[in-house]
């Protein structure tokens, strides 16, 4: 009777779930609307693991944490590192501003193919610690080409095309690694602290790079009254400070990167959360595309992202050119992009704190697109001050409000595109993410034709930014809050709650039956002693 009662009890959980007006269950499928996702069938659940070992907290998750934080710093250093001395190298190589542009340009149009069909399927068949090497080994050999620019100048712009061809390894990791090993209240902070490394590895990478190279001898060396002799020695000099630039930075990722892979591990022994329980199996690639692009919620959000996170790309790869015109100088430039990092660093790591306590995604990421919009067009304004002081004070500002975008978009696109793979979701973004960009340098490429640029330019460009800012910031109150991932992990922990109610119900039966079956032969034995007395 407890047996068919408890039956009972599961067949009529079971209806009352498939019944429910849930958008992510409907007759044993996962939609939204219209939209199809996978099969539930295509969903496992580790519930032995789970249910043996439970939901583990490991200190060495932070440790995990730091290895990918540095792998992210270096791939930002890299991209970052011709920025502030573009117009060094226009002028002490002799080279047109497109071809010093090109690294930056091959790094986004690489980025694309490379995220799809090399990150994604290594990803999905080896796993997260294969995948960091391969993107670890690929920023070596980018780096080391730069470092050969004083031998040929061609191939070091070139080197951009293994940087794009690594850069998806590490970042589309950065939602998996929080996913791999932190709890379900701590992943927005982890990925909060992983996104907003890439902007503090920026600015790193542009105080490195004004450190070695001096303007002065480049003014000195393009002022018409220098002798040939002395200009010849200021631009040799010159070429020289910026191979010694890439060299020792070549020297440093080297040992860095090796030292971080031997470190890094796949995941944790025991899953640190209930999503971390919930295994999706391998989707090949075109089904994942299949779901994602019918996903309009995630379409608009990797748009909108995506420029915001172009518009912080494209105007870090020309801010000297942007800031020349105004009398700054390229010191200026570095400091900037440092504010910008480290402040950003702090309302990113603030901001997700707030996120994991309270989970609305969609209005924290409302507020922080308005203020980047607004941000961006005061940034231009504050540069017809021309004054060091107040645009650091602009640029503190902006970093505070723009950064924080970055650690909500990867979370955010997580929840709206749940159940796909992490990796997959964050290629779909970051893919959006560099094709915006592309547009963004070629619009410089076209609009800073060399060196010299004026106000108007600076202008024009940073217009076109705001416009593209302006449509994101729309569709950032148009997408729909779907978080599909918190859904799925609290149907789990009901599910979870009536296995536990009926595994008491199944100890109260047995406990039952077993104080019956005691007093029976008690009874037994006493109608028995009876017996024989008689």
């Amino acid at each position: 009777g407890i047996n068919a009662e408890y039956m009972g009890f599961k067949n009529m959980t079971t209806q009352e779930d498939t019944s429910k007006a849930d958008p992510l269950t409907k007759g044993g499928e996962l939609y939204e609307g219209e939209e199809l996702l996978p099969q539930a069938e295509e969903i496992t659940t580790e519930t032995k693991k789970a249910e043996t070992e439970g939901i583990k907290l490991y200190w060495t998750r932070w440790v995990m944490l730091g290895c990918y934080i540095l792998l992210t710093m270096g791939n930002a250093i890299l991209y970052v590192m011709n920025a502030p001395i573009a117009n060094v190298m226009v002028v002490s190589y002799s080279q047109p501003v497109w071809l010093v542009n090109l690294y930056p340009l091959l790094y986004q149009l690489i980025f694309i193919p490379s995220s799809f069909a090399l990150c994604t399927p290594i990803y999905n068949k080896f796993g997260l610690h294969f995948g960091l090497g391969v993107g670890a080994f690929l920023e070596l050999v980018c780096v080391w080409m730069k470092a050969m620019i004083n031998h040929n100048f061609p191939l070091a712009m070139f080197a951009g095309c293994f940087g794009g061809l690594a850069e998806p390894f590490i970042l589309n990791a950065c939602a998996q690694v929080s996913a791999n090993w932190f709890a379900t209240d701590e992943r927005a902070i982890a990925t909060a602290m992983a996104v907003i490394a890439g902007p503090v590895g920026s600015g790193i990478g542009a105080m490195y790079s004004a450190a070695f190279v001096s303007t002065e001898d480049m003014h000195q060396a393009t002022d018409p009254s220098t002798d040939p002799i002395t200009k010849e020695i200021l631009l040799a000099k010159l070429r020289s400070d910026v191979e010694r630039c890439f060299f020792y930075y070549a020297l440093i990722l080297s040992a860095g990167f090796i030292l971080v892979m031997l470190v890094m591990r796949e995941k944790p022994k025991t899953p640190p959360s209930v999503a971390a329980t919930i295994q999706v199996k391998e989707l090949p690639l075109g089904k994942s595309f299949r779901y994602m692009f019918r996903n309009g919620n995630l379409l608009m959000l990797a748009l909108s992202f995506g420029t915001f996170y172009a518009s912080i790309m494209a105007v870090g790869q020309v801010i000297s050119i942007i800031l020349a015109p105004f009398g700054f100088s390229h010191w200026v430039a570095a400091i900037l992009s440092a504010i910008l990092g480290i402040l950003g660093l702090t309302s990113a790591f603030a901001v997700g704190i707030i996120l994991g306590r309270t989970h609305k995604y969609k209005l924290l990421y409302c507020i922080i697109a308005t203020g980047s919009f607004l941000g961006m067009i005061l940034f231009g304004a504050s540069l017809q001050s021309r004054s060091d002081i107040v645009v650091y004070i602009v640029g503190a500002v902006f970093g505070i409000i723009l950064d924080p975008i970055l650690s909500i978009g990867y979370e955010y696109a997580c929840e709206l595109g749940y159940p796909v793979a992490p990796t997959a979701v964050d290629g779909l973004v970051l893919c959006s993410t560099n094709f915006i960009a592309c547009l963004f340098i070629v619009a410089s490429n076209i609009i800073f034709v060399d060196e010299h640029s004026d106000p108007l330019h600076v202008y024009l460009f940073l217009g076109i930014v705001v416009a593209f800012e302006l449509v994101a910031t729309i569709l950032a109150f148009i997408i729909k809050e779907d978080l599909r991932r918190r859904k799925a992990e609290s149907r789990r922990k009901s599910e979870n709650a009536h296995e536990d109610e009926a595994r008491r119900m199944r100890a109260r039966s047995v406990s039952f039956a077993y104080e019956c079956s005691c007093w029976c032969q008690i009874t037994l034995f006493l109608l028995l002693l009876s017996l024989i007395h008689i």
